[in-house]
């Protein structure tokens, strides 16, 4: 049996050095992305300042950092089953709202959002009153 089973991340580096390497964007994109991610896990700790948290990153880094991170951000936005859940997604949208350049189109997407929390969370109140309160 001399055959070894490869991991999905040695096949992907094999396919990759097949192709003749990482482009100048995507090796960017494979440094930074990561980084971006690991501060909007802080941040959602509350161990974070977001709105200086990208200073020490230089400005090329900045897109890939940020896409990163609202990609975390983004994928902990969701219908609360607690309060905690309440409390993650208002640290989510206040993430956003700083993060965004566009603030007439972010507003409008957040409350968007918040309506569809106001009445998920009307529906639960209504179903089960115990279940918990919200506070938008």
């Amino acid at each position: 049996m001399a055959d070894k089973i490869k991991t999905a991340l040695e096949i992907a580096m094999e396919r990759t050095s097949k192709l003749g390497g990482l482009s100048p964007e995507e090796a960017m994109e494979l440094k930074w992305q990561p980084e971006g991610e690991r501060l909007a896990g802080r941040y959602l700790k509350g161990n974070l300042n977001l709105a200086k948290a990208f200073d020490p990153f230089d400005r090329p880094a900045i897109p890939y950092v940020l896409r990163g991170c609202l990609s975390v951000l983004l994928a902990n936005l969701a219908l609360p089953r607690n309060e905690s859940g309440v409390a993650t997604n208002q640290r989510v949208l206040d993430a956003i709202r700083l993060l965004s350049k566009d603030r007439k189109a972010i507003e409008t997407a957040i409350g968007r959002i918040r309506y569809v929390l106001e009445q998920y969370a009307g529906y639960i109140l209504n179903q089960h009153p115990s279940f918990f309160r919200m506070h938008f």
